[in-house]
């Protein structure tokens, strides 16, 4: 969300939004912002729960990508596109998605789930230059990485 209180969708790699979104139907789900089983996440605007939460009210959307330009040409969406990003931008985008891959243990999963080797070979192939930085950091950079972040964000 920036300073206007407008929602900020920002593509981390050129078409994002149109391959994450197009033909794809979804839900808006509305609750109680004062719940307080709900905490802010590491990511902006994002708020998650350990408990259920009551759902108040509920809008289906048809096809997301759609909507995304409509609210984007009536002021209530701000689409920032890759290409239209600065070299700064890219590189930040490019570093979190390098701590995402160690924080989300992509490297050496616990699990052997298909959700995360879907995710895992999406990363690789979006991702592919950040992969590999992953790949060859040691664990002192990664510590040095994630303990940067915590700082950053009071955790």
């Amino acid at each position: 969300m920036d300073d206007d209180g407008i929602v900020v969708f920002k593509e981390m790699f050129e078409h994002q939004l149109y391959e994450f979104y197009d033909g794809i139907s979804g839900c808006i789900y509305e609750c109680n912002a004062n719940n307080p089983d709900l905490f802010k996440t590491h990511l902006n605007c994002v708020h998650s729960s350990e408990k259920p939460v009551p759902i108040t009210g509920c809008q289906t959307i048809k096809d997301v990508y759609i909507e995304i330009l409509n609210r984007e040409s009536q002021g209530e969406i701000k689409v920032l596109r890759y290409n239209t990003l600065s070299n700064e931008e890219k590189q930040k985008n490019s570093s979190d998605t390098v701590r995402a891959i160690h924080m989300q243990r992509l490297l050496a999963p616990s699990e052997d789930l298909d959700d995360i080797k879907q995710l895992i070979n999406f990363v690789k192939e979006k991702f592919s230059c950040e992969w590999e930085i992953a790949c060859n950091q040691t664990q002192e950079e990664i510590d040095y990485m994630v303990n940067l972040w915590k700082q950053s964000v009071g955790v």
